[in-house]
């Protein structure tokens, strides 16, 4: 009996190694059929979205850190503020953005605008990952474990017969770096970018972008076909308009997933925040 399992595990072990051999040997002979299945899901993922998750989201930029809780529906993101350069809210400032939620709940017109500037955010965002297979040239690197996912990682550069055909893609011209793709399920898990030299807009009339410019993301696998942002860190700097200097330095982090309802309201979905603990761990100096 003892020698059965034996020569089981090393079959099954021999199984998994030829399949490991196998999709490495795939990744390495085509990486940009990787890249563009993985964009495919992320495309189809937001665009067709039926999962709608809550979560703390921790963001610091130059103005300072704030903590919220937001909740997704399917008239948009909901946000509730929870910390204040990492103190809590005072009484009176909690009232002001609990007033702000209930009028936002029963406002059409505000719960209309804030969904058009989300889409359009969405639309943006989504135009950079579409052209991820094109604007870029990639290599196989090698297979890493990330969050306990064994993924793929790819070297990238600038693809030069490219044709930047938006302003959001233009900074594919200098973009070198690595993506690392979740091999189980095709989705983008990390990627972190860095931009090799400067970006000249409309000639350099309109503007630049400064070389050293830098795009850190990660998602987090939370369920079979559900993933989600759950870090952010952007850095750039330039120059618009030949007078108006431009500095991005922005970090978010997000935690604490958890699913809630595909019908829930804008009105649900303050209520639900209201319930949640409003205090969080202040920032140690």
């Amino acid at each position: 009996m003892r020698s059965l399992r034996s020569q089981s595990a090393a079959v099954s072990f021999s199984f998994f190694y030829i399949i490991l051999l196998c999709s490495i040997a795939m990744a390495a002979e085509d990486p940009q059929k990787l890249v563009k299945a993985a964009v495919a899901n992320e495309v189809k993922s937001t665009e067709q979205q039926t999962d709608f998750w809550m979560y703390r989201l921790d963001k610091e930029n130059k103005s300072g850190t704030k903590v919220q809780d937001m909740v997704e529906t399917k008239d948009g993101i909901v946000a509730r503020l929870i910390t204040v350069n990492g103190r809590p809210l005072t009484a009176e400032e909690r009232a002001v953005d609990d007033q702000r939620l209930a009028t936002f709940a029963t406002n059409p017109d505000d719960q209309k605008r804030k969904r058009e500037d989300q889409k359009k955010d969405q639309d943006k965002s989504m135009a950079l990952v579409r052209a991820l297979p094109d604007a870029l040239l990639y290599e196989y690197a090698g297979i890493d474990v990330i969050d306990g996912r064994q993924t793929v990682r790819l070297n990238f550069k600038p693809n030069p017969s490219f044709k930047t055909t938006t302003r959001e893609t233009i900074a594919f011209r200098a973009t070198e770096g690595t993506m690392w793709i979740d091999q189980q399920e095709q989705r983008i898990l990390r990627l972190d970018a860095t931009l090799t030299h400067d970006i000249k807009i409309g000639w350099g009339i309109l503007g630049h972008i400064d070389k050293g410019g830098k795009l850190f993301l990660q998602q987090q696998y939370l369920a079979p076909g559900k993933w989600r942002i759950n870090k952010l860190i952007t850095k750039a700097t330039g120059q618009a308009f030949i007078f108006k200097s431009i500095t991005l330095k922005q970090r978010q982090s997000a935690t604490n997933f958890r699913p809630v309802p595909a019908t829930l309201s804008i009105g649900d979905a303050v209520n639900l925040l209201k319930k949640q603990e409003t205090t969080v761990a202040l920032r140690k100096p």
